[in-house]
């Protein structure tokens, strides 16, 4: 099953982010960097060939800066780490926002119920609150 987290860069959460980075055990400078970082951030919306004034947003990580990839990254992580400790019977597979797993089973009806509950794990984690 292939899937793919819509929208994963503009939502990424600035607290989160940094609360990530506090327990993982980065070192504080490096916490308090990205906290000085992601503050005063501004946005766009650009719908039917209108670009909208910027306003602030609290949320998202632009695609073209040199730390999105590793701030994203890091971000997924502790979903990639659930998945890893609660289905022995799955794979999980991921590229930055896009994500494949990968159940075997005997029959289409067993590997439905089992890929059901694999997507579920991913779905329902929370980055930043251990669950």
């Amino acid at each position: 099953m292939a899937f793919d987290l819509a929208q994963y860069f503009p939502s990424l959460n600035h607290s989160v982010i940094t609360l990530l980075l506090d327990r993982m055990g980065f070192a504080d400078v490096v916490v308090n960097f990205f906290v000085n970082y992601l503050v005063g951030r501004f946005t766009k919306l650009f719908w039917d060939n209108q670009l909208s004034e910027p306003f602030p947003a609290a949320v998202g990580v632009g695609q073209g800066s040199a730390l999105s990839p590793i701030l994203s990254a890091l971000y997924l992580a502790p979903v990639l780490w659930e998945f890893h400790t609660k289905r022995h019977n799955a794979q999980l597979i991921s590229y930055v926002d896009d994500g494949m797993i990968i159940i075997q089973s005997k029959t289409w009806e067993e590997n439905l119920v089992k890929l059901k509950s694999a997507y579920a794990t991913v779905f329902h984690s929370r980055p930043g609150t251990g669950t």
